[in-house]
């Protein structure tokens, strides 16, 4: 089971972003109080400054008063002009300011009354002074030096300045209370300011500390998660992109330095079917025992990665001769003597290819390229095995490249060909039909048979539609001679693991093929063999071909891992053994009784058996006398093309 690394979702950006936002609450609420305050105190301040004005213009109005009466005496004594021009001066500016006055005096607690009598007294008082200095004017001086010699004033300046003085006080009271609210307001503002930018600085630095502790572990996350991002998430080694990255870094390297490294391309040997056996869980396990392994195998300064699937790549640094990355392969093959591998599969191994810089190329994607090949012709041969890149397999590489790229034009181009081996009845030796067995035959002469170029289809894509052309050919054939002969004739046709992927589009195809030939089903028989039927779909596909009443047949019986589980599962017809057992006996024990019991099995369970790979008249013998049904093999004839299987069948059957 593959393991994921999960991380807590640390929301950095959030809580900066809250913080921001609570810090600029906070200075918004501070820079509002200090508006607020300072707006007070700008109040208190104005109206203390009124009163002060209110005050000095009272005090004014009464020096005014003084100074124009003063005038106005020096004027009635010295009967000189300019102390009468003085005295106008100031009589005309006392009337502007007492009509100003008037609205402050009120607007501080005093009542109209008082106002209008402080106003009255005043105007009587220079109206007094005008009166004199007209009868001065009018010749009655020494009417008006009595009157200054007795003080007689109608009006006296004490009474105004008491009144005065009456009025100053509420006003001084509010002057000095106001100033006073100032100053401890002021006060006030700067300890609350000091407190608040005190409180502001001790949240700041708290909130720069953590958001700085949250960026540093969001460092530190990006850190790590860079690190397991560079890692395969099962096996805890490189995954493709790192190793790809770090071993360009170490090619270059090695150009400068004129050293040799290797690159071992790694293919587990059956892993496929622990996978299909036992399950991806226990196929995970596996896999992650088997990169431990490889780990240990080799040296500190060498570089492994999985490349996905069961696909490792090693990569040897400083190998200085070709026995030392063989003997870097021989460790990683001994790693699958580990008991526990051993338990859960004795057929799993490894196929290693390796290709060697500055000889098999100077790029990493050739070096890969090669060591892939030389990979890819070990699984050719069997597995399990070593084998460098050379310009053998090289020239090797490019055939197989040219033939893939011609196999996909060579279907329109008819150059696929049916041929046909013929399956003969065991007790009467006669032929009940055939295998239609494809051949590529290139427009060069050249011949090829099917083990040399499907799985070049297979990797191509085009089996499904190889499957296609050969039942399409083979039926309308076999049609042809079903009208010579006066017997059942069965064609047995192979399928693919594709064709079992896309069923549904099969099953149309040959639903059709069937009818459009009116070609009996009961005579075609579709072959699949056991590692197809390790696929989760194979009883879901065969369940639905079985229903257009074909008969299926598993093929190479025996060389799989639950064939007995097979036969009850699948809806199968025939069992055609495979040609390892056939080809031994009759001088191997073991393949004897094997294959004794897969025909008594068989025949218990209501199943055909077919023999394959019938190549001696000892075979046949040895064959017959255990029960066996049907017999397929050269000794009979190999495969044949269509007009000389007619011939050397089809036509002395007519015949006769």
């Amino acid at each position: 089971m593959s393991t994921y690394f999960r991380f807590p979702k640390l929301k950095i950006e959030r809580l900066i972003l809250l913080q921001i936002s609570v810090m600029v609450l906070f200075l918004g609420l501070i820079g509002g109080w200090i508006i607020h305050r300072g707006v007070e105190i700008v109040q208190a301040q104005n109206q203390s400054y009124a009163d002060a004005q209110t005050i000095d213009t009272l005090e004014k109005v009464f020096n005014q008063i003084v100074t124009a009466e003063s005038n106005q005496r020096s004027y009635l004594i010295a009967n000189n002009p300019i102390y009468l021009n003085y005295y106008q001066h100031y009589y005309n500016q006392i009337q502007p300011i007492l009509h100003s006055l008037k609205p402050a005096l009120l607007s501080n607690g005093l009542s109209l009354s008082q106002v209008d009598h402080f106003e009255s007294m005043i105007h009587l008082k220079l109206s007094f002074l005008s009166s004199e200095i007209q009868n001065q004017q009018n010749g009655f001086h020494q009417k008006v030096l009595q009157t200054i010699h007795q003080e007689n004033r109608k009006i006296p300046l004490n009474n105004i300045y008491s009144m005065i003085q009456v009025m100053q006080k509420p006003f001084l009271h509010n002057e000095s209370s106001n100033r006073m609210l100032a100053s401890e307001y002021l006060k006030n503002s700067i300890l609350w300011i000091i407190i608040a930018g005190s409180l502001f600085l001790f949240f700041a630095w708290l909130s720069y500390m953590h958001i700085l502790e949250n960026l540093r572990t969001r460092e530190r996350l990006n850190e790590k998660i860079k690190q397991i991002s560079s890692l395969d998430g099962l096996t805890g080694l490189l995954n493709r992109s790192t190793f790809l990255e770090n071993a360009n870094s170490i090619l270059e390297q090695s150009k400068q330095d004129n050293e040799m490294i290797g690159i071992l391309f790694i293919d587990l040997d059956g892993f496929k079917n622990i996978n299909d056996t036992y399950g991806h869980a226990t196929g995970d396990e596996v896999l992650k025992k088997v990169a431990s392994n490889f780990r240990e195998a080799i040296r500190s300064m060498d570089y492994i990665g999985r490349f996905g699937g069961d696909e490792f790549v090693i990569l040897v640094r400083h190998a200085e001769i070709e026995g030392e990355l063989i003997t870097i392969a021989q460790k990683i093959m001994d790693t699958f003597s580990d008991p526990y591998l051993k338990n859960i599969s004795t057929k799993l191994s490894a196929s290693i290819g390796i290709s060697v810089f500055p000889r098999d190329g100077d790029h990493l994607q050739t070096l890969l390229s090669h060591s892939d090949h030389a990979m890819y012709r070990v699984k050719q041969t069997g597995g399990h095995r070593v084998e460098f890149f050379s310009s053998a397999l090289n020239e090797n590489i490019r055939y197989e490249q040219q033939l893939k790229n011609d196999l996909y034009g060579a279907i329109d181009r008819n150059e696929l060909e049916i041929y046909y081996q013929p399956i003969i009845h065991a007790s009467s030796q006669t032929l009940c039909g055939s295998e239609a067995l494809i051949r590529w035959n290139r427009g060069n002469g050249e011949l090829l048979t099917p083990g040399q170029f499907l799985h070049l289809a297979e990797s191509s894509g085009l089996l499904s539609r190889i499957t296609m052309h050969v039942l399409e050919k083979s039926i309308t054939q076999t049609n042809m001679w079903l009208k010579q002969l006066r017997h059942p004739f069965l064609l047995s046709v192979n399928l693919s693991g594709q064709d079992i992927r896309d069923i549904d589009s099969f099953y149309n195809f040959l639903d059709n093929l069937l009818k459009v030939h009116s070609f009996p089903p009961h005579m075609l028989q579709l072959e699949i063999t056991e590692n197809d039927l390790l696929k989760g779909e194979a009883v879901e596909a065969l369940q639905k071909l079985h229903s257009l009443e074909v008969r299926l047949a598993i093929d190479d019986f025996g060389t799989g891992y639950s064939s007995l589980a097979y036969l009850h599962r699948f809806p199968f017809d025939h069992i055609k053994i495979d040609r390892s057992f056939i080809q031994t006996l009759p001088h191997n024990e073991y393949h004897e009784r094997l294959v004794r019991a897969i025909i008594t099995m068989g025949k218990l369970l209501g199943l055909t058996a077919v023999a394959e790979g019938v190549e001696s008249a000892e075979q046949e013998k040895f064959l017959i006398h255990c029960g066996i049904e049907y017999l397929q093999g050269y000794y009979y004839n190999p495969p044949l093309s269509s007009n000389r299987f007619q011939e050397t069948y089809i036509q002395p059957l007519y015949e006769s």
